[in-house]
């Protein structure tokens, strides 16, 4: 495997932006609230674009996305990208090796940011059904607060790197 992004997680930012977008949720947000929810949550702003209009945060060892999602916000928390060398050769041969060495790492973190927020906050299973299945190979869904929280492993295409992610999906 080859570009390789994971290094030491921080889930406390990671649970309290979180816990924290989601006590508010129910709140119709522009790009600019977000960006200062962001700020204040200890999130740097990452790429070209600068707050108020930025949408790629890091912190803790994670990179954060802001995506509109309907009505309110998708926020993916990427906690390792994998883009598999081989892939010209042997293409979603490739693919499938990198998920499948990926997944300790994805219970890992399902395990220890389940941990965090049931310390914090109401968590449940959840059904899954807000998701693109076509997106997540392989996840745990719950309800975090209200708000559907799948953590897992997605991977699109040959094109795309596999990561091993949270999305948080808030309003509808």
């Amino acid at each position: 495997m080859a570009r390789q992004r994971k290094g030491h997680v921080a889930m406390g930012i990671v649970a309290e932006s979180i816990i924290a977008n989601v006590a508010e949720g129910h709140l119709k947000r522009n790009l600019a609230e977000m960006n200062s929810v962001m700020q204040k949550l200890g999130w740097t702003p990452s790429g070209s674009v600068a707050p108020p209009a930025c949408r790629r945060w890091e912190g803790g060892g994670v990179v954060l996305h802001l995506a509109s999602w309907g009505d309110g916000w998708a926020i993916d928390f990427i906690f390792a990208e994998v883009w598999p060398e081989d892939v010209d050769e042997l293409g979603s041969e490739a693919i499938d090796s990198a998920i499948e060495e990926q997944l300790p790492f994805c219970h890992e973190v399902q395990e220890s940011l389940l941990q965090v927020l049931r310390s914090r906050t109401s968590v449940s299973v959840g059904e899954g059904g807000e998701f693109d299945d076509s997106e997540f190979v392989e996840s745990s869904v719950w309800n975090v607060a209200g708000s559907p929280l799948a953590v897992g492993i997605a991977s699109n295409d040959v094109d795309t790197p596999v990561l091993v992610m949270a999305r948080l999906l808030l309003g509808s």
